[in-house]
């Protein structure tokens, strides 16, 4: 029977290695839930009747995929030593951001903070690949959402009486500046807003158009444009789900559009197929992913290295995790919020690609876009990751569009 030659058995070998690793990161953040949990209850880190059935489990499946039941054994222990050792660390005071949230009376303002925190970490580097190119869901995404926002600037443009000179775009949670650079040659001013002054810095010195400016603006605050003054109203990549009053910026955003002007909003969509195992997949394909039990993302941003110049050993700097505030919502939620606009498009996307491993994806460009193409046909299918609704501010009377 003919065997792999040794590099592409090489090949397969790693991807199987990476996704171990990213199934080991899977498991340390759930430690992290468990050692919220525990010192909420005050109950023992270490639980050995607990552990110990873990492992007699764990021996059992061994044997029967005629794996060694011993390794298995040695290597779930290790696994528990650590995530013990997690829990020891967030008892100690190294990580209380999920305590402290669980406590605290002002949950949305301390995920506001620990946004901005997040945002002062990454602002310099932030959109360099593209928003997604790391997770190839997203990045699916974010194709997907840009041909639908073009779309409605074409549907402006063919306007009888379209003057570009005044028209007015707004891209709201802006973050680099990424959407304002694709609409910057089609408006007369585009204006980015985001809660994060170290975003709109940022956007400002990767983009230096004399249409295009950055303002940092808390949009719970509402919008800061005048009554039926703006031509397109875009809150991309999960944006309108990242604001507590969801439907107060909903009605703020009708109320900035001017009678013709278009929108184009995106929300989290809690019926998406990756959320219905109850917790999020193991080796995601998404960026972002809501944690739909405590209505918030958990961002992680990587540790690095700091190499010394006199020749002493590289001190790691330990990564850090920010919960920050972010709401699924269901179709009828959904629907309910913008009722009183008129919607052209109303579709989920991606699906299945967000179930399959990254490590998969990652392996071959043939099949990510066979699997893109496969959600575009399932963009009516309600289970796709993010709900994208475009159309313009005012429904007709005595119809549904």
């Amino acid at each position: 029977m003919p065997v792999p030659d040794l590099k592409e058995t090489g090949k397969r070998i790693h991807v199987i290695d990476v996704a171990l690793v990213r199934l080991l990161a899977k498991r340390m953040r759930l430690a992290q839930d468990v050692g919220v949990w525990k010192q909420l209850n005050t109950d023992p880190i270490f639980r050995s009747q607990v552990e110990d059935r873990r492992i007699d489990v764990v021996r059992s499946i061994a044997a029967e995929e005629g794996l060694n039941p011993h390794f298995a054994a040695q290597l779930l222990y290790n696994i528990i030593g650590e995530s013990c050792k997690v829990q020891m660390a967030q008892t100690q005071g190294g990580d209380t951001r999920h305590l402290d949230l669980e406590q605290s009376a002002l949950r949305d303002d301390t995920l506001l903070a620990n946004l901005i925190d997040l945002t002062a970490a990454v602002a310099e580097h932030y959109g360099e690949d593209s928003g997604g190119d790391d997770h190839p869901a997203t990045a699916m995404y974010l194709r997907f959402e840009d041909e639908h926002i073009m779309q409605q600037v074409a549907r402006l443009e063919a306007l009888d009486g379209w003057d570009k000179s005044t028209s007015i775009a707004l891209d709201l949670g802006c973050g680099a500046g990424r959407v304002s650079n694709m609409l910057v040659p089609h408006f007369g001013a585009v204006i980015g807003y985001d809660v994060s002054q170290h975003m709109t810095a940022a956007a400002s010195n990767k983009l230096d158009a004399a249409n295009v400016s950055f303002e940092q603006h808390d949009l719970r605050e509402g919008i800061p444009q005048a009554n039926s003054s703006v031509d397109l109203v875009v809150a991309g990549l999960g944006t309108a789900s990242d604001i507590p009053e969801t439907q107060a910026f909903v009605d703020e955003v009708k109320r900035v559009l001017k009678p013709n002007g278009r929108f184009v909003l995106s929300f989290y969509n809690r019926e998406a197929l990756i959320y219905v195992p109850g917790f999020v997949s193991i080796d995601p394909s998404l960026k972002a992913e809501i944690n739909v039990d405590e209505d918030w993302l958990m961002v992680y941003v990587p540790g690095e290295v700091m190499l010394d110049s006199d020749g002493t050993p590289p001190v790691h700097v330990q990564g850090k995790y920010y919960p920050v505030y972010a709401r699924a919502y269901t179709w009828g939620e959904v629907d309910t919020m913008v009722s009183s606009m008129r919607q052209t498009v109303q579709e989920s996307f991606p699906v299945t690609a967000c179930v399959i491993p990254r490590t998969t994806l990652e392996q071959s460009a043939a099949l990510l876009e066979r699997v893109e193409q496969h959600d575009r046909s399932l963009t009516k299918a309600t289970t796709g990751a993010y709900w994208l609704v475009c159309g313009t501010r005012d429904r007709p009377e005595g119809r549904w569009t």
